[in-house]
């Protein structure tokens, strides 16, 4: 297994790619089929000390629209709430 996703009710949930399998389009594939029929869009969260994760959502058209300090997750981790429209 390279990777898998998981969307729910607009938000994916999940996005995870093997290391060894960064950077040669798998996630940009698992991203495409979790979003490809949500014509409302989609949500997600990601650290924000997490970079390049920020950057490739960023590149697949999800911007920022909220910050948090982490009070409200339970790694007690600052983190972004981003969306892609539909």
């Amino acid at each position: 297994m390279l990777g898998f996703a998981l969307r729910r009710a607009g938000w994916l949930n999940h996005l995870y790619v093997d290391p060894p399998s960064w950077r040669a389009g798998v996630g940009r594939e698992l991203l495409a089929r979790a979003v490809h029929d949500v014509a409302e869009g989609v949500d997600l969260w990601v650290f924000q000390r997490n970079a390049a994760a920020r950057a490739f959502y960023m590149q697949e058209r999800f911007v920022e629209v909220e910050r948090t300090d982490g009070r409200g997750n339970e790694e007690q981790e600052p983190d972004i709430r981003m969306h892609r429209a539909g």
